[in-house]
């Protein structure tokens, strides 16, 4: 998370839109996540083409605006219709500044594009040529003997989930004896098809985009009820062999991370692909949260020593993690963007309002002034010892324990990073005085120093670029020390 401020805000909202686009994330999740401050609004996803019509052309409209009045349930209302207005059509692409609907680009506007389901198969149409050799390479692995990527495809999601895993623990168990002419093991040729999502369009809204999320979420022809007609296209009835088969090789990774994590870090060890060692690790700190949260790492686990969070937790990660238990993995997303949220609004303050409440017995601002700068100057000079016992540090600490978000992670950080964040924290310790002298006192005859305008402050910026050795802690981004071997 070093550099910019926001940097980590930014990375949850790829992640956030990215979910959203998948399908994983709801509307109203999405506007839960904005209202909570964990990310921003963004036109480019929630602009709502119709509802902005509907207001127009309602001859009450003007008054349900001005009153709050929000149309959520466009979609669904939309859909309904028997018949489509042509003359709303035309609306629509006017107020998304779509020049040339046939292509589907939006003409610089930021705004998204209102698809029907001829512009939709448009753009996915030819997507598949470059990576057939992929997904003939990936699925005959796994279903072999069949003539091409789509009758494997049709073979291997029909199976039971036992049957699928019991194939795809065989490929990463024979890991080189079955590597293709370029080097690739069946472990790497599966991450292959599980990285593939040239199937995403993220500029694209309207009800047949609502029907498409329901096949990017994974959900089998069963479940789609009224949004099965997308399927009747032959397009749409690709993207949804992809999508099962790319859901089943999740669902049975996940189950080898949760019960036979040695066999997933051989098949790092001999075929990594980095996706593969990102959304493990991204699973594997889920299923640790679910069960044991806020619990001190087993001497076999251990934070990604190699990369930082938000390079780790990317939204390719997210997506395919969701897929092997998207409750499980929402869970831990859910906390992974609280703590990012509290590390910008609580963190640091928590332990300023501690300095603050200490510093009342001094009774002149330049007291304080000196207080702040001779500790400031112990903590950062003094042994590891001297720092733990100074009165203002224990303070702190015990102040980190009882506080009702941060109080379950500041009991399990272990002394070491206890010291070394408190050295953090107490280098991004700043102030600010607007003037500085001295008074004569005639009557004691002495000079009295004094400041004006004193404030103490944490430097934020410094303060985020230098604490990212103690958030792994904080995001319980574990996983086992052994899969780093393959990296």
């Amino acid at each position: 998370m070093a550099g910019e401020l926001n940097e980590d805000i930014q990375a949850m909202e790829r992640i956030a839109y990215h979910l959203y686009v998948r399908g994983f994330l709801s509307l109203v999740e999405i506007k839960g996540l904005i209202r909570d401050g964990c990310i921003t609004y963004l036109n480019r996803y929630l602009y709502d083409p119709l509802e902005k019509e509907w207001n127009i052309l309602s001859p009450s409209g003007g008054a349900r605006k001005r009153k709050g009045w929000e149309y959520d349930d466009w979609e669904k209302d939309y859909s309904s219709k028997n018949r489509v207005l042509s003359e709303f059509l035309e609306i629509f692409e006017a107020r998304t500044g779509e020049d040339d609907p046939g292509e589907g680009y939006s003409s610089g506007s930021a705004k998204p594009i209102v698809a029907d389901a001829a512009l939709l198969q448009r753009r996915f149409r030819g997507r598949l040529d470059p990576v057939r050799d992929m997904l003939n390479g990936a699925l005959g692995a796994v279903v072999p003997g069949k003539k091409g990527w789509r009758e494997a495809a049709r073979d291997f999601i029909h199976l039971e989930d036992d049957e699928i895993y019991e194939r795809v623990a065989d490929q990463v168990a024979q890991g080189e004896k079955k590597k293709t002419s370029k080097g690739k093991g069946g472990f790497r040729l599966m991450w292959d098809l599980l990285e593939y999502d040239d199937y995403v369009f993220d500029d694209l809204v309207g009800p047949v985009i609502s029907a498409y999320k329901r096949v990017l979420k994974g959900q089998l022809v069963e479940q789609l009820g009224d949004h099965k007609w997308i399927l009747t296209q032959p397009e749409m009835r690709d993207v949804y062999l992809l999508v099962q088969s790319q859901a089943g090789l999740a669902r049975a990774f996940g189950k080898m991370i949760a019960g036979d994590p040695d066999l997933f870090q051989r098949g790092l060890a001999t075929d990594f692909h980095s996706l593969a060692f990102r959304a493990g690790a991204l699973y594997n700190a889920a299923l640790r949260w679910r069960d044991r949260p806020h619990t001190v790492p087993k001497d076999s686990e251990g934070a990604p020593t190699w990369i930082s969070i938000f390079e780790l937790a990317t939204p390719a990660a997210f997506a395919v993690a969701s897929l092997m238990d998207d409750v499980t993995v929402r869970a831990f997303l859910m906390h992974v963007f609280r703590v990012t949220l509290e590390t910008h609004h609580s963190l640091s303050q928590l332990f300023l309002r501690v300095l603050y409440d200490h510093s009342t017995v001094f009774e002149r601002d330049i007291e304080k002034r000196d207080f702040l700068e001779d500790m400031r100057k112990r903590v950062l000079s003094d042994s590891d010892d001297t720092v733990a016992d100074l009165e203002i540090v224990v303070l702190q600490r015990e102040a980190g324990q009882r506080d009702p978000y941060w109080g379950p992670f500041f009991e399990i950080l272990p002394p070491d990073k206890w010291r070394r964040f408190m050295r953090t924290w107490w280098d991004a310790l700043a102030y600010d005085c607007d003037g500085e002298g001295a008074l004569w006192l005639a009557p004691q005859s002495r000079w009295s120093r004094r400041i004006i305008g004193y404030e103490a402050y944490v430097d934020a910026e410094q303060f985020q670029e230098s604490v990212d050795f103690v958030l792994d802690d904080f995001y319980a981004l574990y996983c086992p020390r052994d899969w780093e071997a393959g990296v």
